[in-house]
């Protein structure tokens, strides 16, 4: 049975204050729980492909204990941030895994949520633009003072990832944490936040990136990241693209694999170097 991060809480709480349960995400090309099509040869192969993905993130997140966050102590955590109290909120952090999590418990369970409930406290008005900037600025030092104090993990897969984000988009703090759960998987990996087009463009030639790895959380971000996508089909290593994110038109996107969770990229990347 799964230990519960803060149990001592009451797990009743105000309707009013509970975080949002985020936007349904968008159809997506890898997607190990979508509904079984047509018994067709083709259609039985992709129930196995899903079937194959599933056991594989079990087994590559499986413990004999695995802790989760109460809602009391997400709404405590976010008052750390939109406090700016970094320390405390590192604290904090730290004894959600000195009870058993990993780094993938850490940034879905804890900073992905803490995130949801301070976009969701912004938009029913119950948090001000000031203080929801403050709780994304803390938990972003958050997670760089948690990478910073890291093992530095040996690289065990031959293959590259490039991740970036552009002037003008918004919630890229997830690029971030995929990025990381690449390099902690042993993938070699360059991260750009906030790169010009230019230079992302220039970077992913120069290198030649295997995967490349963006993210569209708006529909502006859509278009933007279209434009690369377009610059990238013309490279001659012919990279696999990955993005990811709730943009409403995500799927419209000409990407290799659409993803809106955080071990789901890794396995897509996997996948797709497999052909």
């Amino acid at each position: 049975m799964a230990s519960q991060f803060g149990k001592q809480a009451s797990c009743v709480a105000d309707p009013d204050d509970q975080p949002a349960r985020g936007r349904q995400s968008v159809p997506q090309r890898i997607e190990p729980d979508a509904a079984p099509p047509r018994q067709t040869g083709e259609a039985v192969a992709n129930l196995a492909h899903a079937a194959l993905d599933v056991l594989a993130g079990r087994a590559l997140h499986a413990r004999e204990k695995t802790p989760t966050v109460s809602e009391h102590c997400i709404k405590a955590f976010c008052s750390l941030l939109m406090a700016g109290k970094m320390k405390p909120a590192l604290n904090f952090t730290r004894l959600f895994q000195s009870r058993g999590a990993d780094y993938r418990d850490v940034a879905e369970d804890l900073f992905a949520a803490a995130a949801r409930r301070l976009g969701d406290r912004w938009t029913r008005g119950k948090a001000s633009t000031v203080q929801v900037n403050i709780g994304i600025l803390t938990l972003t030092r958050v997670h760089i003072a948690l990478c910073a104090t890291r093992k530095e993990p040996r690289a065990t897969v031959e293959d590259s990832a490039l991740f970036g984000s552009f002037p003008g988009q918004a919630h890229t703090l997830g690029l971030a944490f995929s990025a990381e759960y690449f390099h902690r998987n042993g993938w070699n990996v360059h991260y750009m936040p906030g790169t010009t087009i230019r230079e992302f463009l220039t970077c992913a030639t120069r290198d030649a990136p295997e995967i490349i790895c963006m993210t569209a959380a708006l529909d502006s971000d859509v278009s933007i990241v279209q434009d690369v996508v377009d610059q990238l089909r013309k490279l001659p290593h012919k990279p696999r693209i990955i993005v990811g994110g709730n943009a409403p038109n995500l799927a419209n996107l000409d990407a290799d694999a659409i993803v809106s969770q955080l071990d789901m990229g890794l396995l897509a990347a996997h996948r797709l170097l497999k052909g």
